[in-house]
């Protein structure tokens, strides 16, 4: 052991402390000592001292020095067996999880020989069978947290987020009654309240108040969640605070075996990231740019990296790449480290904070994304979900992780530069190809990959009610003139991947009961309500209300509708705040069967006008007047901004009188799911 000669420095507890350096074979690491007491034995002072080693990545106390590191050589990595050389003296404890105790003694003062009393690591006993909190009336969920600003915007409006300090979450929590505790792998977490007390091991376990957070909530009855959302590059770093929690949640799916040798129990759940529809949306307010984005961080010490970098940003510097540097403005080593290399420096934009890097989204026209993790299950950049929920096709390196959670065709995937060259120069220049990708990420996001099913799956975990998924109720209003209308509507039905909860069929005569008979045995998830043709929008507007959807949709015999039609437009409502969803820009067939896109450019914009035949509109701002236009009027207006205009795929506007049977199964027309 070759020993180096002591330095005094500054600790992050504020003690005065010495430290120097130690080199073990395979891993070196750094000693602290504290003086603790201090005696004279004749002509020459005696001290006695704390010390703590650092490295790895793991910190133990001892108060021998460097007596316990004698018992071993091992290099100080993870293995079957533990954590390593410097986590030994936590997997001894480990093993009797019952009376699991680390203590550890922080010096406050050098002169003053005051010790400080150091926490008691939690205890893992049992949870009670139910939560002591007894949720408030409202029956929102509550969560506390610890959670960086990305995913603090991105939960904050699917449930009551209660964020607090270290120094005032007794207070909050009891004020608050969460339902759960959620802390995610954070740096800076809260605002920076808790600055480095998550991920800094050493800053954690001198600061002591994540774990009196973790003891707190235990008594009072709150399930404890932790999330780690950097695995598995980060799973040796946040390993020890894992083991604190009573659930696990990570974003690898490989790394669950891990926690479960480790951690002894099989609270461990697999949570890849997730787009928020409210804030990852489609919507623009504005045109979007014929150019290229990335948003990231070049590693200079990576080869992998730099290999995915050149392969997907220098062909992307022909069609207008724009980089945003994570890194821009910093100085020092690190600066050099990430240092994007001299032909990309003209593209670089600067930095972006993380709501303007939402805007960059929507309007940007391709997305480009490296994966720093690519053998992964369930694992990918949080970027991909965002920026397909924002409706931005993306090409991205190869991810297995993509691949397993979002589908294959959700992303443009790029092996090589070439790969690249080709995607980019076919999304740039082909609207229809561009449109078509397009919606099948949106698809792919907003189907199973939202904030909302991600807290319901934490919910599930934990035995609680699960929260609304934002997927809400719709109905079909169907005006029915001839017999055949009614077997249009039929076939129609059969086509769609969502069905409706809620149908009226108004037009009876020459309705009979004995075909609402035959609907109803045919679809009986379905309440099929049969009206007169003379029904009055005021008599009607109750009885849509009794029904409990949320959402009334417009069919007209003869049209088109696809079989994504009412899926899309459920999807739609999970980020749509208008008071109507429709298609100003839809497909139209002729007198001869021809179809032809009209209105093209107003996807995905604020209207004022839509087709009455592709309207869907919220029951809950519904008027009477406004009810009778979707019945007779071939046309809704309303104020700038008052509908939606979504994608013009999956209708099409047949002329009067004629149903063209040929428009079935054209590809033009419809997308894939």
């Amino acid at each position: 052991m070759c020993w180096r000669r002591w330095r005094w420095r500054e600790p992050a507890g504020g003690a005065c402390a010495m430290r120097r350096r130690t080199n073990l074979p395979g891993r070196g690491f750094w000693r602290w000592r504290w003086p603790v007491r201090c005696w004279r034995s004749g002509r020459r002072w005696r001290r006695r001292h704390y010390s703590v080693d650092v490295g790895a990545r793991r910190v133990v106390w001892n108060r021998r020095g460097a007596d316990w590191m004698s018992q071993s050589r091992q290099n100080p990595v993870l293995d079957d067996d533990g954590q390593g050389l410097l986590g030994r003296l936590l997997l001894r404890a480990r093993k009797a999880r019952d009376d699991f105790e680390i203590r550890m003694e922080q010096v406050l003062s050098g002169p003053a020989q005051i010790l400080r009393r150091v926490r008691e690591v939690l205890r893992t006993t049992p949870l009670p069978e139910r939560s002591l909190c007894a949720g408030g009336d409202d029956g929102a969920l509550r969560v506390a947290a610890i959670l960086d600003d990305f995913t603090q915007a991105a939960i904050l409006p699917e449930c009551d987020l209660i964020l607090f300090g270290p120094d005032d979450f007794r207070e909050v929590i009891t004020r608050s009654d969460p339902h759960f505790l959620l802390v995610e792998s954070c740096w800076n977490g809260n605002g920076g309240r808790w600055k480095g007390l998550v991920g800094h091991p050493l800053a954690r376990l001198l600061d002591g108040r994540l774990e009196e957070l973790l003891r707190f909530c235990r008594r009072q009855g709150i399930p404890t969640v932790f999330w780690n959302k950097d695995d598995p590059i980060h799973l040796r770093t946040f390993l020890p605070v894992a083991q604190l929690f009573d659930h696990v949640f990570t974003t690898d799916s490989d790394c669950v075996p891990v926690y479960q040798q480790r951690l002894r129990h099989d609270n461990i759940h697999v949570l890849p990231f997730f787009a928020q529809p409210r804030l990852h949306h489609p919507v623009l307010d504005a045109p979007r740019e014929n150019r290229v984005c990335f948003a990231g961080s070049y590693f200079a010490d990576r080869e992998g990296r730099q290999a995915q970098l050149e392969n997907l940003l220098v062909p992307a510097i022909p069609f207008g790449l724009d980089i945003f540097d994570r890194n821009h403005g910093q100085r020092g080593l690190r600066a050099l480290r990430y240092r994007f290399p001299r032909r990309f420096q003209s593209c670089i934009r600067g930095g972006l904070s993380y709501p303007e890097m939402v805007e960059a989204y929507r309007r940007y026209r391709v997305v480009l994304n490296a994966n720093t993790v690519s053998d992964s299950p369930t694992m990918f950049s949080r970027r991909v979900a965002e920026a397909l929920a924002c409706g931005t096709p993306v090409v991205s390196t190869p991810c297995l992780g993509i691949e397993r959670v979002l589908g294959k065709e959700a992303v443009c995937v790029a092996e090589t530069a070439q790969d690249t060259h080709e995607h980019l120069a076919r999304l740039t220049s082909d609207d229809d190809a561009w449109a078509r990708q397009s919606l099948r990420g949106l698809r792919a996001v907003l189907q199973a990959n939202t904030c909302a099913d991600r807290l319901a799956t934490i919910c599930t975990a934990l035995n609680l009610p699960a929260p609304d998924l934002g997927i809400q109720g719709l109905g079909c209003l169907v005006p029915i003139r001839e017999r055949r209308d009614l077997k249009w509507f039929g076939s129609t039905l059969d086509r769609q991947l969502r069905l409706p909860e809620a149908i009226w069929i108004v037009g009876e005569p020459p309705v009979k009961a004995a075909d609402l008979e035959v609907l109803r045995l045919r679809f009986p998830e379905i309440l099929v309500l049969g009206l007169p043709a003379d029904v009055d929008a005021e008599q009607l507007l109750p009885i849509l209300h009794e029904s409990g959807v949320d959402w009334v949709a417009g069919l007209r015999p003869g049209n088109y509708y696809g079989p994504s039609y009412l899926l899309d437009y459920s999807l739609a409502a999970r980020f749509a705040r208008e008071a109507g969803l429709g298609k100003a820009s839809h497909f139209k067939a002729d007198a001869e069967g021809q179809v032809q896109h009209c209105h093209a450019g107003q996807e995905y914009c604020r209207v004022d006008r839509l087709p009455a035949a592709s309207a869907m509109l919220r029951l809950d701002a519904l008027s009477v007047q406004r009810l009778r236009d979707l019945m007779t009027a071939e046309e809704l207006a309303g104020e700038p901004g008052t509908f939606l205009s979504l994608d013009h795929f999956s209708f099409v506007a047949a002329p009067p009188g004629r149903s063209w049977k040929r428009l079935l199964d054209r590809p033009i027309i419809n997308v894939d799911v």
